[in-house]
């Protein structure tokens, strides 16, 4: 069940993604690839449900204290509600106007992926890194993943100040559509630039290995053009803000 409809609304910051993913967000394939999100909705809709029960029955009882208790359930009643709306909302968002990040499978048992970004906030720098994530390939209908093979990820940017951001949040675009033409756009889309598959591959270069779950700055060449002949050299790029924090759970 795709959620439809015109361009989300009320979205945040990632709005300006470079590449954006601009895809329609499929909640029941999420769902079904993050099977512990929909326990959690699940949850939340049992306890407003237990919640409605409680009040119908305590307002048959006078008093300020059962009202006092009322007023409590329905205030959390309606929290969640309101946030699975939320989360609904930003899931919607970040697969839409998110930033498209290339990701290749670097393990399988567990399901690992490999996702470059450049976590710079500003376009006259740039901050290269490569997130390992788990990811739930498995659960994705339809497909077998192996090592090696190419995944487009769709990423939100939060946190840290001024030049970068802190971190990045991936989620691979076969776990939130079926959508066979957005996917392969995607993949050439992802091609060029500085985010590309060829970046990605040359970034990996600098992860750790054995492969484990974390945050890695990383060091990648870059053609970069001189003001004063014109002439192409490579720039290293050594400035990192962040430290390496993986959690050191080698596989």
């Amino acid at each position: 069940m795709t959620d439809s409809g015109s361009e989300p609304k009320n979205v945040a910051a990632w709005s300006t993604a470079s590449l954006p993913g601009r895809v329609r967000l499929d909640i029941g394939l999420y769902y079904h690839c993050y099977p512990n999100e929909l326990c959690q909705t699940i949850f939340a809709a049992f306890i407003l449900l237990v919640y409605v029960a409680i009040a119908v029955f305590l307002w048959r009882f006078p008093g300020i204290l059962a009202k006092m208790v009322l007023i409590v359930l329905v205030m959390f009643g309606a929290w969640a509600i309101v946030g699975e709306k939320l989360t609904r909302i930003r899931l919607k968002s970040q697969m839409f106007h998110g930033c498209a990040n290339p990701a290749v499978v670097v393990n399988m048992n567990p399901c690992l992926l490999a996702v470059y970004a450049d976590l710079a906030a500003r376009p006259d720098v740039c901050y290269p890194a490569v997130k390992v994530i788990y990811a739930p390939l498995d659960r994705v209908p339809g497909k077998r993943f192996q090592v090696g093979d190419r995944v487009p990820t769709i990423s939100t940017y939060r946190g840290g100040v001024g030049d970068f951001h802190s971190d990045f949040y991936p989620v691979p675009a076969c776990c939130a559509t079926n959508d066979q033409e957005a996917l392969t756009r995607l993949f050439v889309e992802l091609e060029e630039g500085n985010e590309s598959w060829n970046t990605l591959e040359t970034a990996m270069s600098s992860v750790p290995r054995p492969y484990y779950a974390g945050l890695f700055p990383v060091e990648i060449f870059f053609p970069v053009s001189d003001d004063e002949d014109d002439e192409v050299t490579e720039d290293a790029l050594t400035m990192y803000p962040f430290e390496d924090n993986g959690d050191q759970t080698a596989l």
